[in-house]
């Protein structure tokens, strides 16, 4: 930990593990860079000057307790392990990861707010992160009965979120909806170091398929005239 190419909103220890096929192991050392800033961690700052190796804590599994993480970094691991006889292990490559603590973005497109509809087949919006939206989920109220569709049917429980198809731009079929109601539709983005978004007030709408009705009052059905 962490995996090579993770996108992180915590990390408060890296671990590893080594081993020997013939000595037992001695000690490891990591590294720790910040690559966004070329910067190294010595074990109480962050330095410049050249690559820093830390001490391990254990041999075969080995921990480091980690520095203080800046969101929007690139950061690189690198370990290498010395067993008994003094050999050490030339250091690879490492794994690299995001520490990323920013809630991603999401926004219902259609229906759009204060909207009145006839048809509404699709529900669709889009969402945004710097580094990757992982998913989107919405939740449909129908506001006039204070309910939500659960995905089979409507239930008066809580909010319930449901899966969408897409991430940055994504689409969910809509449930019946019922004449002369109004509705509610919320989304929030979950992004691939799994921030959640807190889920904004949504689009408010109404689904209308009564006809209207008109009515003539002058002149009245049947009346004789002479002027008009």
């Amino acid at each position: 930990v962490p995996v090579n190419a993770g996108k992180l909103n915590v990390l408060s220890q890296i671990s590893g593990s080594s081993s020997d096929a013939t000595s037992s192991i001695s000690n490891v050392k990591l590294s720790i860079k910040n690559v966004t800033d070329t910067q190294w961690w010595n074990g109480s700052a962050w330095v410049t000057t050249s690559e820093q190796w830390l001490t391990a804590t254990g041999t075969t599994s080995w921990i480091y307790s980690s520095p203080a993480w800046t969101n929007a970094k690139d950061y690189l691991i690198r370990s290498y392990a010395t067993d008994t006889a003094t050999n050490s292990e030339t250091a690879g490559i490492g794994n690299s990861f995001t520490f990323d603590t920013t809630a991603p973005s999401s926004t219902v497109v259609n229906p759009s707010n204060g909207a009145t509809l006839t048809a509404l087949a699709t529900i669709s919006g889009t969402s945004s992160d710097t580094f990757g939206v992982s998913s989107v989920s919405i939740s449909i109220k129908n506001t006039t009965d204070n309910n939500w569709w659960n995905g089979s049917s409507w239930v008066t429980t809580s909010e319930q979120w449901l899966a969408v198809t897409g991430t940055t731009s994504w689409t969910y079929s809509s449930p019946a909806f019922t004449n002369g109601k109004s509705y509610l539709i919320r989304s929030r983005a979950t992004d691939s170091a799994t921030n959640i978004e807190t889920s904004g007030p949504g689009n408010n709408w109404t689904y209308d398929t009564g006809l209207p009705t008109s009515s003539v009052t002058n002149p009245s059905n049947g009346a004789q005239l002479n002027t008009l």
